[in-house]
């Protein structure tokens, strides 16, 4: 038997704007993921060995009972494997969950990508993680179909990332050394799913229209997006002027996406001083839970570069450039109870 351990990290988004949704429910966004070392989740994946009553499937045992351990993204990732590549060797893979839960932090994700990576290396009996250009587009594509961040894992780089989150577009920092990030996760469990379903609500609430309506034009989703750090009345005014074809305010309406389009663009050249990122998943999911925006607010308080929320939450995280200042920030929080927290170089 075949026995190897990997170390899998996890993802912080340094921005989440949602711009749309696509007719299978998945919303249209735009972020910049940023990979973190730690937390990690370990996998122990084990090739069992060939016999008549053992030639393919997949086994998963965990430590969380959290993780369903007959349909999760690991098997997912399997039989998804198996059924683009014919390749499906029989594995046994434990699974140590570190990174939590529900935290906006990508790890059921994250793990699904290095077993694909996994599967990939053995088919072609290469090292782990060696990776073609032209195998790692078809990689990406594969992974789409076990879930929406999975791309991103099989990439692995800081990242400006499009669509349902698989159009990514590696970059690197001009100088972002001597930048701290802290992460803390409070113990509470987010589903991403849940997080969505509140922010049409609450877009729904605000501008009027129901979820019909947001799911049956872009553009009114598009005007949607901006709703929550756009103003009400301006976004009313706008989708009135959807709905009406007022030609005045679509040159407002497409005035403001060039203005908003181009601000991110010229963000994601410089995530660390940056004033503009927000998370547009913020409103709903601090609407629910304020113990989250009270710590955000904490954050704050420690004079960071940036602090926001990752991905639908509950994990929050700040930017520093100054090391005292983020160990000050560190130590309040590990006083916090249940409250997980990591300082990293950025």
């Amino acid at each position: 038997m075949s026995k190897e351990t990997f170390q899998v990290g996890c993802k912080i988004n340094l921005c989440l704007k949602i711009v749309g949704r696509r007719k299978d429910g998945y919303h249209i966004i735009e972020t910049v993921f940023y990979p973190l070392k730690k937390p990690y989740d370990t996998l122990v994946i084990t090739q069992k060995p060939l016999t008549d009553d053992v030639t393919e499937g997949i086994t998963v045992e965990c430590n969380s009972k959290e993780v369903d351990l007959k349909d999760n993204t690991l098997t997912k990732a399997y039989n998804i494997f198996k059924e683009i590549t014919g390749f499906a060797p029989p594995l046994h893979i434990e699974l140590t969950k570190n990174i939590p839960i529900g935290s906006g932090l990508g790890g059921a994700s994250a793990d699904a990508a290095c077993l694909i990576k996994y599967l990939y290396a053995k088919k072609n009996k290469l090292p782990y993680g060696a990776i073609t250009p032209k195998d790692r587009i078809r990689l990406q594509k594969l992974a789409v179909l076990v879930g929406a961040d999975v791309p991103f894992f099989i990439v692995d780089t800081l990242s400006y990332a499009e669509g349902v989150g698989e159009m990514l577009h590696p970059f690197e920092l001009d100088d972002h050394k001597g930048n701290y990030v802290l992460l803390i996760c409070p113990p509470i469990h987010i589903s991403t799913a849940w997080a969505f379903k509140k922010l049409s609500e609450k877009i729904s609430m605000i501008l009027g229209v129901n979820e019909n309506e947001l799911e049956n034009s872009k553009k009114i989703e598009k005007i949607a997006s901006f709703s929550l750090t756009n103003g009400t009345e301006l976004c009313i005014n706008l989708l009135n002027a959807e709905k009406h074809k007022n030609s005045s305010f679509q040159k407002e309406l497409e005035s403001l996406y060039a203005r908003q389009d181009d601000l991110y663009q010229r963000a994601a050249k410089d995530p660390t001083r940056s004033s503009s990122w927000q998370n547009d998943l913020e409103r709903p999911v601090f609407d629910e839970y304020p113990i989250l925006k009270e710590y955000k607010e904490k954050l704050l308080s420690f004079s960071p570069d940036m602090a926001l929320m990752s991905g639908s939450g509950s994990s929050l995280f700040a930017l520093f450039n100054d090391k005292a200042k983020a160990e000050r920030a560190e130590k309040y929080f590990l006083e916090q109870k249940d409250m997980k927290v990591y300082l990293s170089a950025f």
